[in-house]
């Protein structure tokens, strides 16, 4: 995986999570979790080695759906 660029953002709320972990989808775009445990960062260009930007997008968030169903 790629990553171009990404936003920090902060979620509003506390979390545990290990650096590099999705944590969350938002807007159809993986939160992942940083160092410090208080901040995310919301990829909003990246692609997945061999995938085109929207198989991408899609294969990411399959991956969470499937983990927390």
């Amino acid at each position: 995986m790629k990553i171009f660029q990404a936003v920090i953002i902060d979620p509003g709320y506390e979390f545990l999570a290990i650096p590099g972990q999705i944590c969350e989808i938002k807007e159809s775009l993986p939160l992942v979790a940083c160092g410090d445990n208080d901040t995310m960062l919301m990829l909003t260009d990246f692609l997945v080695e061999g995938l085109s930007e929207e198989e991408s997008i899609q294969y990411l968030t399959q991956s969470v759906r499937a983990r927390l169903s």
